[in-house]
């Protein structure tokens, strides 16, 4: 699909399993979605993790530096750019902000968490 449908992305697709008798872990499903970029797919039990993982810790699905900039609002970190917009802020785990050198010229910045993911 990725190489001779391109007017077909993004394409994704849902799946469950299940068995006839009831037994715990015998149920499930997931989804796979497909862009020109990558091919990503979850199971429900991968899914029902990451959602008790980010009640317990709000730092999760990772930690962006934010400034405030007074033209553009809030701005993020990317390693190419500097500061630039959220949707290509590097996204750092909870070590890797705890150790990252801070550049000189964001004296304002902050750590925020990351929110869930909003996917298909």
């Amino acid at each position: 699909i990725q190489r001779c449908a391109h007017s077909a992305l993004p394409f994704g697709f849902e799946w469950s399993s299940d068995h006839d008798r009831l037994r715990a872990g015998e149920f499930g499903g997931g989804y796979v979605a497909i862009t020109e970029a990558a091919i990503e797919f979850a199971s429900t039990g991968r899914m029902l993790d990451r959602a008790i993982d980010r009640i317990r810790d709000e730092g999760a699905d990772g930690f962006v530096l934010a400034t405030r900039h007074a033209e553009h609002g809030l701005c993020f970190w990317n390693d190419a750019d500097g500061f630039d917009r959220l949707g290509r802020a590097r996204v750092f785990s909870e070590a890797e902000a705890a150790s990252f050198d801070l550049p000189i010229a964001t004296s304002q910045a902050d750590w925020l968490a990351m929110p869930a993911p909003l996917r298909f």
